[in-house]
């Protein structure tokens, strides 16, 4: 099955804030709708320092909203 582009483009993003191969994989599915992936793409272009864990924090925040 090929990705769609919204899941290309986080899954692009969520490599350039180096996170692990394993949290990508959480995260590509807790986003399993492209609203939420927008939200998170969006969330990564306003905070460009953002760790790990911080990421993951907001992820857990966008599918409870």
């Amino acid at each position: 099955m090929e990705l769609l582009l919204t899941q290309k483009l986080l899954l692009d993003g969520l490599k350039l804030f180096r996170v692990s191969k394993g949290q990508c994989m959480v995260i590509m599915m807790l986003m399993d709708t492209e609203e939420k992936r927008w939200s998170l793409m969006e969330y990564l272009q306003k905070h460009l320092n953002a760790s790990e864990e911080e990421i993951m924090t907001q992820a857990r925040r966008i599918t409870t909203a």
